[in-house]
């Protein structure tokens, strides 16, 4: 995917979700509090390109989940004006998968047997946000964020045979598991728009940066990524 092709649908998200926010039920403006508190769920895409090149270099059939969910939580402070500060934990979790067909001999394609590999990955991200939310219009207020987070992370991986896997002697573990640590950057942009003078909807679209294995790579291992873009709706609540 090109980055003329991602900025330009990123965009075009952006000002949907601008007009959207616009044509809201009227709302009135926030409570006074600087406290805020709330949650996102979204969907996205993590393209794994390392997965997917390391396992086509061993001629195994690879494919990875279209979209990947993830959700977080958070707690925030408005600092000053337009300018707030968030405390955030979350969690992403993708799912892929490996085919390899093994054959009798090099030169007889005639398959004996089908190994199906499935890979579990999931991060849960500590970190810190930054927004600035200027208002556009007596209804919705820009929402332009960064964050930058430490990520915990897992893969688990299990092996399954298409035939009586004693017919070939020893054989792999069927299933095994590594946690690694790293780290992620996001950029954010949607819109806030109040429905009550306490809660307000946060519809944004985010771009991504995350090598979750970074700090702890194991040599000749894929990295836990998470790098890649999603959307996601938001939940904001000023509960004083």
């Amino acid at each position: 995917m090109s980055a003329r092709y991602f900025t330009g649908h990123l965009v075009t998200a952006v000002l949907w979700l601008i007009v959207v926010g616009s044509l809201l039920v009227p709302t009135t403006s926030h409570a006074e509090s600087p406290l805020v508190i709330g949650g996102t769920v979204g969907a996205g895409h993590y393209p794994l390109s390392d997965w997917s090149d390391f396992w086509e270099e061993v001629s195994i059939h690879y494919s990875d989940e279209r979209i990947s969910p993830s959700w977080t939580a958070f707690i925030g402070y408005e600092i000053l004006n337009h300018h707030t500060l968030k405390l955030t934990v979350g969690h992403h979790c993708i799912r892929t998968q490996g085919v390899l067909t093994i054959t009798s001999a090099p030169d007889d394609p005639s398959p004996i047997a089908t190994l199906v590999v499935d890979w579990d990955l999931s991060a849960t991200p500590v970190g810190v946000a930054y927004e600035f939310t200027p208002r556009l219009n007596d209804h919705v207020d820009l929402l332009a964020g960064v964050e930058a987070a430490y990520y915990w992370s897992r893969v688990d991986g299990t092996v399954q045979w298409a035939y009586d896997p004693d017919e070939l002697g020893p054989q792999l573990d069927n299933s095994g598991s590594r946690e690694e640590e790293g780290y992620g950057l996001t950029i954010y942009l949607g819109v806030r728009t109040p429905i009550s003078d306490r809660v307000a909807l946060t519809p944004m679209v985010r771009a991504r940066y995350a090598d979750a294995s970074d700090f702890t790579d194991h040599p000749k291992s894929a990295p836990i990524e998470f790098t890649g873009y999603d959307v996601a709706l938001g939940v904001e609540i000023r509960p004083f």
